[in-house]
């Protein structure tokens, strides 16, 4: 693990990522984001070789991926696709919605359904979501606590959420405690009958850690 300062210049950090990534003995590389506001994260990202990008981030790795030519799935991505083995689905026969087009979590996840489901429905935070009803799996990575309503959904439906954020129970202590996009609290009081849903915490995010742990795996070897 190597640490920088906070105030660390653009083109100093880039050098220390570029010096790193080449050593010979290093067979992977994360960049952990999110970056100080100063620094720009595609310019310091850039220098990982494509063949050490566990995550998948940099201009040739992504460039690859949209291109189904890179050796590992963004985790993300890789996440979705265990998720959906699991339950056994197949995207030929589903309806798809994404929700939030971020780059680590919807943007990759969109452009991997696009070439694999049978109609995708792209939204951002601010959309109409009226839409969502039509959908046979809903994948959300907004960061915004209880977004989406299980009245939101059809029965039969699946819900994967990446959404990780801090908000305030709906129960009667009201605490603060870590939340998904996807409010399950209301599932008890609601007529929607889901397929399956990922809480949070305890979803997607054990899954992630494998993903990036199997992907620089599979690069090292």
């Amino acid at each position: 693990i190597y640490q920088f300062p906070e105030n660390i210049k653009n083109d100093d950090l880039r050098r220390e990522v570029n010096r790193i990534a080449n050593q010979k003995p290093v067979g992977g590389v994360i960049v952990q984001l999110p970056l100080p506001e100063h620094l720009n994260k595609y310019y310091v990202l850039n220098p990982i070789p494509r063949e050490k990008d566990v995550d998948v981030l940099s201009e040739r790795a992504l460039g690859a991926f949209y291109n189904g030519r890179n050796p590992v799935l963004p985790p993300a991505v890789g996440t979705v696709e265990t998720i959906l083995t699991t339950y056994n689905l197949q995207l030929t026969t589903l309806k798809v919605a994404v929700v939030g087009l971020g780059f680590l979590v919807g943007k990759p996840i969109a452009v991997w359904l696009m070439r694999k489901c049978s109609e995708i429905y792209l939204l951002y935070k601010g959309c109409d979501f009226k839409i969502l009803k039509n959908a046979d799996l809903v994948i959300t990575g907004v960061g915004q606590p209880d977004l989406i309503k299980p009245e939101m959904l059809k029965s039969g439906a699946g819900i994967i959420d990446f959404g990780y954020s801090i908000g305030k129970s709906q129960s009667a202590n009201r605490k603060a405690q870590i939340r998904g996009d996807f409010d399950t609290e209301r599932l008890a009081i609601s007529d929607v009958r889901l397929a399956f849903y990922t809480p949070t915490p305890g979803g997607t995010g054990p899954i992630l850690v494998a993903k990036i742990f199997e992907n620089f795996y599979q690069l090292a070897s």
